[in-house]
């Protein structure tokens, strides 16, 4: 199980090195709107391609989720599309500058603890509800509780952090 765990961690390694790499390409070229309908796209053939699946799940050879799995090649254009596009926005609104600045220290440890969030909540939601049946609302829903818990353990462990590790002085530093 741990060996699993720190496999599917390192398939994550793409994702750290598209999100370094993308914004010096000449793909970070492209409007916002084109990076928006990608990501609309791709979202859309996610949701029409797992309820087909879902429907025709004792006839495909392969699990019905799995176009919604992490590794999807729509999940992956999807992901990429978000990125650039949110890589390409000026935030003008003062209430919004703000949410940015206090999630934005916190984003590479939500990103991190994110994965352990997502299987204890799924596991939470398949125990309540039956989620192929609910995928309209359900991947939604999980997705905001997980994004705000994994935001909540990140604050708590910087929090943490800050008590336990004290950071240097710049006449520390100096010497």
């Amino acid at each position: 199980m741990i060996v699993a765990n720190l496999f599917s961690c390192v398939l994550y390694l793409g994702y750290f090195i598209l999100g370094y790499s993308l914004p010096k390409t000449i793909l970070s070229r492209l409007k916002k709107f084109v990076w928006f309908a990608i990501f609309a796209l791709s979202t859309a053939a996610i949701y029409f391609f797992t309820d087909w699946a879902l429907e025709n799940r004792m006839e495909i050879g392969f699990k019905p989720l799995y176009f919604y799995d992490y590794l999807s090649i729509f999940v992956v254009i999807a992901a990429i599309a978000l990125f650039m596009m949110f890589t390409s926005i000026q935030i003008k609104n003062h209430g919004l500058q703000k949410i940015s600045r206090a999630i934005t220290p916190h984003i590479f440890f939500i990103y991190f603890v994110h994965l352990i969030v997502l299987r204890y909540v799924t596991e939470i939601f398949a125990d309540m509800i039956p989620i192929e049946d609910h995928l309209s609302w359900a991947i939604p829903v999980m997705s905001i509780i997980i994004f705000i818990l994994s935001y909540i353990i990140s604050f708590l462990f910087s929090a943490l952090k800050s008590i336990f590790i004290k950071k240097k002085t710049t006449e520390e530093t100096r010497l």
